[in-house]
């Protein structure tokens, strides 16, 4: 499996990477295609995970890609997964405590 992780405005020592603000406005969208252009070149069906990329940032490139590849913001999305798990159990935990009372 091929990971490609890229970290942008991080106090990270032990990451290898230019050491700058992140790019905001046009310029960092123009990253961001760029990138997204060489990775679907080299690997047509890879997941992407935009971690970290933040909210004013996050819906608008999922929104842009998701017809384009496979793409997934753990920090929107993995916290509505498990949100919705924690729902879903304790509404199962319920309705097997009302069964276990008939």
């Amino acid at each position: 499996m091929q990971v490609c992780q890229c970290e942008l405005d991080k106090a990270f020592t032990s990451l290898q990477g230019l050491k700058q603000r992140r790019l905001t406005g046009a310029a960092y969208h123009q990253v961001v295609a760029s990138f997204m252009a060489a990775l679907r070149q080299w690997q047509p069906h890879v997941l992407v995970q935009f971690e970290d990329f933040g909210n004013h940032n996050a819906f608008e490139l999922l929104n842009k890609y998701r017809p384009q590849a496979c793409v997934f913001n753990d920090d929107i999305q993995g916290t509505a997964c498990i949100t919705l798990a924690g729902v879903q159990y304790k509404q199962s935990k319920l309705l097997l405590l009302m069964l276990q009372a008939d």
